[in-house]
This record gives C-alpha cells, structure tokens and sequence, in this order.
C-alpha cells in the first residue's frame, strides 16, 4: 500500500468514516488484477477510499471506475480525493442507486461490480443492476458475515434466480461475497 494511501486509510479511521478493511482491499486488488476488467461500478464509495486503488489499478490498462454515492457530504468528499489524485478514469454520481434510471447513466454492461453501501438493499441493488450484468461480469459484495441479518432479501433474489456465489471469510469478523456469472 502507498504511503498517500497509508495517510489516507489513518485519517479515515481518526474520523470514523467506514472504508473497506485491508484484507478486502488486497482481495478486491487481487481480482482487478488477475480478471483485468475494463468497465467497473463502485456502489457505496464514502469519501472514495476503495475507488482510489480501484482507479489506481484500472489506470494502468486504461479501465474506468464508475462510482456511485447516495451521502451527498461524501460525494463531495469523493470529488477532492479524486482531483488531488488525478483521477481522470473515473466518473462520479451523486445518487441513491434505486432512485436513478440506470438507462440514462449507463450504456454498457460492467466487469466489475462492488457493492458495499445498505446491507438490506444488496438484493435491491442485484435487481436493479441485471440488465447491466452479463456472464463476464464479477461482483463483489462486502461485509456479508458481519451483517449477514441484513441480507435475506440479497439470499431469496440469488435463490430464486439460481445464482451460485461464494462468501470469503477474510477477516476475524467479516468476509466478503463473490458472484460470477
């Protein structure tokens, strides 16, 4: 991790703004790495901590970050962090995800997918996303044991549309859930 990164992460924690942990952080690195995707959507970005290395690595191959942030405050947050990064491969909406027509803001299927905003709306989220989704994509739903209570709707969509996933346990408390089509 870069020092600018470092500094970052420690500032976030002295605030108390949620970012994802480091083991998600090097896991969701791993797969940007190895899958190579080219369109990606972030959903929950805060002050845009996990879209930093997400645009950093994407970067480097000319993929772009599409980021979406329903707190207004953090979007604002999300806009600095990217300038002073100079972060040209990203895009940045301020809206709730359920709230938007997707048609209007997104013209293709994506890569990659991160979620990690409500827990009790990642089955709302799937929903809404499908049309965006194809048997390339790769989802990434984060904090899925710690919250695991807030996640039946999330459970009954990949059930009765008989979607496999598989949930990583890569912290002491938490872990993460992977969907591929």
């Amino acid at each position: 991790m870069n020092e600018t990164r470092v500094l970052f992460r420690q500032k976030c924690m002295e605030r108390k703004v949620p970012i994802i942990s480091q083991a998600t952080e090097e896991f969701v690195k791993q797969i940007l790495n190895s899958q190579k995707p080219d369109l990606c959507l972030e959903i929950g970005s805060a002050v845009w901590y996990s879209g930093i290395f997400m645009s950093e690595t994407l970067a480097q191959r000319n993929g772009r970050l599409k980021s979406m942030e329903v707190s207004y405050a953090a979007y604002l947050d999300a806009l600095s962090n990217r300038k002073t990064r100079n972060a040209r491969n990203v895009s940045f909406f301020p809206f709730d995800i359920l709230e938007v027509d997707l048609d209007k803001l997104f013209k293709k299927t994506f890569d990659f997918i991160f979620i990690d905003w409500h827990k009790r709306n990642y089955g709302n989220y799937m929903q809404k996303l499908e049309r965006f989704i194809d048997n390339k994509t790769i989802i990434v739903l984060d904090d899925v044991i710690k919250y695991d209570f807030k996640l039946s709707w999330l459970y009954e969509y990949l059930e009765k549309k008989q979607i496999s996933y598989k949930i990583h346990k890569i912290d002491a408390d938490d872990g993460i859930m992977t969907i591929n089509y």
